[in-house]
């Protein structure tokens, strides 16, 4: 009984390959079983039949099925592993991601003449300070402290505490800016 329908089987699909025009119907009818039967047969040997029966396309990182007809990939994952490059930030070291068009995008534009990569902007921005910073050239330091003070706060605060004036005239008396002297005159009063 299962070698006749193993033989059955294989004569279906023979007689299918030869009369690839015959309807499930057509094939269901000379060998006395369902156009459903007829279907399975052939769907268990991967022949599909119909419009009904269009496969997936398989995702071209993993080659798992799609979830979609027109989808390329089957996940967001599949998309960036294909899609992003791992580089490595140019100043800590540290190992990073970035999509093909950027990096594209930096490797063809004239404008990009430095051809590196950063994790952040604080990175970016340690790169620049050694590159074109005092620490490149020295020579640029001056010889007072880049910190000091251009108002001694001492005096202003004693001079404030005597005049008894408001915050914003004080300033325009002393031709500082208000912001400036708000920042010195913080927590004193009179």
């Amino acid at each position: 009984m299962v070698t006749d329908k193993i033989t059955r089987d294989a004569e279906l699909i023979a007689f299918h390959m030869k009369n690839p025009c015959l309807t499930l119907e057509q094939i269901g009818h000379k060998f006395g079983i369902t156009r459903q039967r007829v279907d399975q047969i052939l769907l268990s040997v991967d022949i599909h039949i119909g419009k009904r029966r269009k496969t997936r396309p398989l995702c071209l990182n993993c080659g798992k099925p799609c979830k979609r007809m027109k989808a390329v990939y089957c996940s967001v994952k599949c998309f960036n592993e294909q899609h992003r490059l791992t580089l490595i930030c140019h100043t800590c070291g540290k190992t990073i991601t970035r999509s093909q068009s950027a990096v594209l995008r930096t490797e063809t534009n004239p404008e990009y003449t430095e051809k590196k990569f950063y994790c952040s902007n604080r990175c970016k921005g340690a790169n620049i300070g050694k590159t074109y910073g005092f620490t490149a050239h020295p020579e640029n330091i001056s010889k007072v402290c880049r910190f000091q003070k251009k108002h001694d706060h001492v005096s202003i605060i004693e001079e404030y505490k005597i005049s008894k004036l408001s915050k914003t005239e004080f300033a325009k008396s002393k031709e500082i800016p208000v912001s400036t002297i708000y920042g010195i005159l913080k927590g004193v009063t009179c």
